[in-house]
């Protein structure tokens, strides 16, 4: 017979709401919720978030990693503009949290919006935050259409021929959080 110690349940929250704060306009959710359903949790609390209305089938962390972008009215729409705080899985293991539930919180760089599009390359997304918006604003939205995902940009960017200067950022960002080059390219 094989014997299987007790182990302690722990409450997974990557596929699960994990707060929504209605004063202060935002939702924290577990990478692998799905996009779609934020906003029928939404609708509750008269807030809602433009990219869950998109028919994109995937899960929040896939559409954060995967650059999920709109066009709305003939201009770029995309998810980053919403996303303002993340909970992420280093290469090294380490569990960053970028970016702040705050209106105003930064004066420099938004740390937190590095990690949208890149593929999973910087490190893993377990939650992320999103500024939402009253019900109200849905009206506004309502010419919004879901742009294709391409992973032509990353790859770009990570070749190292490529001396454009987002790529050397790019390249220069992954080299310092992923320094034992773990995480692969992976080219499909």
């Amino acid at each position: 017979m094989l014997y299987l110690p007790h182990i302690p349940s722990i409450d997974f929250t990557v596929n699960k709401i994990i707060e929504i704060k209605p004063d202060d306009f935002y939702i924290t959710v577990g990478a692998g919720y799905p996009l779609k359903e934020i906003n029928n949790n939404l609708s509750g609390h008269d807030l809602w978030l433009p990219h869950s209305d998109l028919p994109y089938v995937g899960s929040v962390g896939g559409a954060v990693a995967s650059g999920l972008n709109s066009d709305y009215e003939s201009h770029d729409l995309p998810l980053k503009k919403y996303l303002i705080q993340a909970e992420v899985v280093t290469p090294e293991g380490e569990i960053i949290v970028p970016g702040s539930t705050c209106f105003k919180s930064v004066s420099g760089y938004d740390v937190v919006k590095i990690f949208y599009g890149s593929w999973g390359l910087l490190g893993m997304i377990i939650s992320a935050t999103f500024r939402v918006m009253p019900q109200s604003g849905r009206v506004d939205y309502g010419s919004i259409k879901m742009k294709k995902i391409s992973r032509t940009n990353l790859l770009k960017a990570l070749d190292n021929s490529n001396q454009e200067a987002d790529a050397v950022y790019s390249r220069k960002i992954k080299a310092k959080l992923d320094s034992n080059n773990i995480l692969p390219i992976i080219n499909i």
